[in-house]
């Protein structure tokens, strides 16, 4: 996490949908935020009271973006068309970071 805060100028979470995923990615971005690094993690819709959860037990309004749940199983095509409606997104979360 050192490392990454000190060499990158943004961090991007996005991991597959799985419920425990969400509660790691949530902790790495507020330690890389608490180390100045701004970020924003990518979550499936399954996910919002997870994210809601953990943002409340942190202490944390972290920026989030979600894309529809599931990400498994799709085609190359599909996830590439979730990463297309989702990049603005990320990237107005990143400049109001």
């Amino acid at each position: 996490m050192q490392q990454m805060a000190a060499e990158a100028q943004v961090a991007v979470i996005a991991l597959n949908d799985r419920g425990s995923y969400t509660s790691c990615s949530l902790h790495d971005l507020y330690n890389l935020d608490n180390r100045g690094l701004p970020g924003v993690n990518i979550v499936t819709t399954e996910f919002v009271d997870g994210v809601t959860a953990q943002s409340d037990s942190l202490g944390f309004e972290p920026a989030v973006v979600y894309v529809p749940h599931p990400i498994q199983n799709r085609t190359k095509e599909e996830i590439e068309a979730l990463a297309d409606a989702a990049f603005e997104k990320v990237l107005a979360a990143l400049k109001s970071s």
